[in-house]
């Protein structure tokens, strides 16, 4: 799972230094420039999305585990 999340943070590293590299980026770009740079952007919005999905499962899972032994201890005592 770890690894996932840093495969898609690392993409997304790479995407945005692809879409910042060049000096054009904020400038008015040819029709195929823009079109790739657009297609950078809608990658870079997915991979964030589905980060962030990743995560929100990651700490459901981490709550569950902590309401799990807190009950544990709570029994304990």
């Amino acid at each position: 799972m770890k690894k996932d999340v840093r495969q898609m943070v690392q993409q997304i590293r790479e995407t945005f230094d692809r879409i910042y590299s060049t000096k054009k980026y904020r400038t008015t770009l040819p029709t195929a420039d823009r079109g790739r740079q657009n297609n950078l952007i809608d990658t870079v919005m997915r991979l964030k999305a589905q980060l962030a999905q990743e995560t929100k499962k990651e700490f459901e899972k981490a709550n569950e585990l902590l309401k799990g032994s807190v009950k544990e201890a709570a029994r304990f005592e």
